[in-house]
């Protein structure tokens, strides 16, 4: 349910937009050629780029081919690849890319700082999105348009390279949305969840239902960076939209919680406000959906698709994003 900035369907008729590669051209052509860990030249290339930290554990491990060697011995051939997209955000670059290996899948990050110093390579085994968990359900964003910038899907689509919440069962679909003007999340002083263009932002019901779940007394962490590993949901509220799919809002900002449980809501009404309770690294809103009433395991994740939006500026009926792409209401 973090958003780690820095560094963890069955409708036929539904378009899934952002299928394919997402972000700037040219540095999806620099994650590509220093992304394959296997490859002794794309890691001779990387360890050329790298920082001094990063350079040093290349060396420790044996150097570029040795260290593609050992790897390549994990994973086995790659085969294919299956997405990636590529994200800058508060002066650093994440590549990210899902790609098939003789072994199972695997997801490739590097990061880059804005002198194009590889600061982090990492490549790491990675879930399959779960196949049996029916349709998208349709629910509307659970925000409106921000007072400042725009909002963001840091995490959202349905394969790992894209969306990290696929390890966790009960947050499989889950999204993450932060609000980013000229290409930061914050102005101010990075500690303060005050300097976060969505922090206070309302958090508003996707959908109509009853309020089966409430938390409202975590206090948001301060500073920036520190998590609440012992409520991840932090402040949150766990909707029931009928037909056994239930809406979970979670960061909500401490003493914001505008609802009761058992109260009966609708799409559009205010929860809350944006926060940065549990789990969270930096101010954001925190969606999914899911098929009880309460939160965590066996809870399983239910995929959803927007209704009435734009992403990345184009108006949609209904339409999923994926990370890196902006979303708006488009009504």
């Amino acid at each position: 349910m973090r958003s780690a900035h820095a560094l963890v369907l069955t409708m036929a008729a539904l378009t899934l937009v952002g299928a394919g590669p997402v972000g700037d051209e040219a540095d999806l052509a620099r994650g590509r050629a220093l992304g394959d860990l296997t490859s002794a030249e794309s890691l001779r290339s990387l360890a050329a780029a790298a920082t001094p930290e990063l350079a040093g554990v290349i060396e420790s491990a044996g150097g570029p081919a040795a260290m593609a060697a050992g790897l390549g011995q994990q994973l086995g051939a790659r085969e294919a690849k299956l997405g990636e997209n590529v994200l800058t955000l508060n002066g650093a670059t994440v590549y990210r890319r899902l790609d098939r290996h003789a072994q199972g899948l695997a997801v490739t990050t590097l990061a880059w700082t804005a002198d194009g110093k590889v600061s982090a390579a990492q490549v790491r085994p990675a879930p399959a999105a779960p196949e049996d968990a029916g349709p998208p359900r349709a629910v509307a964003l659970p925000f409106g348009t921000p007072s400042d910038g725009q909002w963001l899907t840091y995490w959202g689509g349905d394969e790992a390279a894209a969306n990290y919440h696929l390890a966790a069962g009960d947050q499989a679909f889950a999204y993450d949305f932060l609000v980013v003007r000229d290409g930061a999340t914050f102005r101010g002083p990075a500690s303060d969840p005050a300097a976060y263009h969505c922090w206070g932002e309302p958090v508003l019901a996707p959908a109509d239902g009853q309020v089966v779940e409430v938390v409202s007394d975590i206090q948001d962490n301060r500073p920036v960076g520190a998590m609440n590993a012992q409520a991840p949901a932090g402040n949150h509220v766990i909707i029931d939209q009928g037909e056994g799919v239930y809406a979970l809002l979670g960061h909500l900002q401490h003493g914001s919680i505008a609802v009761e449980e058992g109260e009966r809501v609708r799409a559009g009404q205010r929860l809350g406000a944006c926060g940065n309770s549990g789990a969270s690294s930096e101010p954001h809103v925190h969606f999914h959906l899911q098929d009880r009433g309460t939160f965590g395991p066996p809870a399983r994740g239910v995929p959803a698709v927007f209704s009435g939006l734009r992403i990345d500026g184009q108006a949609r009926e209904r339409g999923r994003p994926v990370r890196g792409q902006t979303v708006a209401p488009s009504r």
